[in-house]
Parts: C-alpha cells; structure tokens; sequence
C-alpha cells in the first residue's frame, strides 16, 4: 500500500545538543527529510506537548518542524547518548481540529515502543502503531486523525489517492474493531 512509502523513519547517530526544557529546535542535520523549519504555532505544540506527556516521554527529546509534504512522519534524528526524534508535520495540519492533530501526533509517537519490532513493516506495524496511539489519546482520536488525512488527500501526489485511501480506511476499520482495554 502507498501510504506506507510515504511514512518513514531513520536511524542515524547523529550528535544534537539537547536542552534541558521543552522542545529541541528543529534541525536540518537530516539530508534525507523534506525542507523543514522549526514548527511556531503554538497551538499544535501544545496539543503535542500533551501527547508527549501522555506517552510519557521528555519533551526535550523531540524537534517539532514544519514541512510543505503531504504526510506526518518522524525521524529519529540521534541515538547516542539519548534519542532525539524529529516531528515532521505538515503546513496543512494548522487547519486541523485538536483532535485530529492529538490523533496524528499521538500515531507518529506510537512508533517509539514498537522501534524493536521494526521487522513488522507494512501495515500491521502502522495498525499496531494506531493501537499504541490509541492507549494514550483513545481510539476516537486516532480515528479522528486518519480520517483527517483522508480530507486532505489532496495533498498527496495524485496517483496515490485511491491507494491512500484505501490503507487509511483499512486501519480506521481495524482500530474501530480492535479491543484495546487489555493490552
């Protein structure tokens, strides 16, 4: 499915100085990324913050950046001493409701514990990234979020839609039907 090509995360050991409060500035030390810049709307940097939070992680372990791309992604950006992961979130996302934003973000943040299980690549490593999404922000949010990507298929090269679309409503199927009070 398309979408997964779209998706994407990158080990490196890259060294980053890390602060000790709040976000990272975003850098540009990844050639592989899009043209990014440091994500300044405060409203969706809240909104992460508390996902962050809610996943219980240290916000001065995370870039928030903006890109003119089609889809949310994360890179992990340095390993050695500490991990460092780059927020890559689209301009388009400004017009998005603060659950849709909590949805996405909390999907890409889902993608930290499952990091040992990258040979589950495909769709069921993106499925079990939702569920992990949604055992911090419920499964309305995520749901809210992969059907905000949906709304903005435009975005999205052009030949791409019908594939897109296809994988984002299997995974809202999926997670929608997916007992997750016991895991």
């Amino acid at each position: 499915m398309r979408m997964l090509a779209y998706a994407f995360l990158i080990l490196s050991t890259l060294s980053t100085q890390v602060r000790s409060e709040g976000f990272l500035p975003c850098s540009h030390l990844h050639l592989l990324t899009p043209a990014h810049s440091e994500l300044r709307n405060d409203r969706i940097r809240a909104i992460i913050g508390r996902v962050i939070q809610k996943a219980r992680y240290p916000l001065n372990g995370f870039e928030l950046c903006q890109i003119d791309w089609f889809v949310p992604s994360m890179v992990v950006t340095a390993i050695e001493p500490r991990a460092v992961y780059k927020i890559l979130l689209p301009t388009y996302m400004e017009r998005m409701s603060e659950s849709e934003i909590e949805g996405l973000a909390a999907h890409e943040i889902g993608h930290i514990p499952l990091m040992s299980t990258m040979m589950n690549r495909g769709v069921r490593l993106e499925v079990a990234t939702d569920t992990q999404a949604a055992l911090w922000v419920g499964k309305d949010t995520v749901i809210a979020g992969l059907r905000a990507l949906i709304r903005y298929i435009d975005y999205f090269p052009e030949e791409d839609h019908a594939s897109v679309i296809e994988e984002l409503e299997f995974r809202v199927h999926t997670l929608r039907n997916r007992d997750i009070s016991q895991r």
